[in-house]
């Protein structure tokens, strides 16, 4: 069987527990960033490219929840 990501391969045999907990913590960050790309652009903008050129030199700043998200917004917020 082939599986998507060398991660979700990994625990493909483990207990179900495992690929659950994956599958949820994958959801939250989708939950995260989609909560980050739908915020007003014109005031998060410069956030977003800072996570964007992070993630292209191989630094992943993103969120990794919808609470870490809402915390990143407040500080930039706060800066601004």
């Amino acid at each position: 069987m082939k599986f998507k990501t060398k991660v979700y391969a990994a625990i493909a045999s483990t207990d179900t527990t495992a690929q659950d907990k994956f599958k949820d913590d994958i959801f939250e960050a989708v939950l995260a960033t989609g909560f980050l790309c739908n915020c007003d652009r014109t005031r998060t903008a410069p956030l977003m490219l800072d996570l964007q050129t992070n993630y292209c030199r191989e630094v992943d700043y993103y969120p990794k929840t919808v609470s870490k998200a809402q915390d990143m917004l407040k500080i930039h917020m706060d800066v601004i």
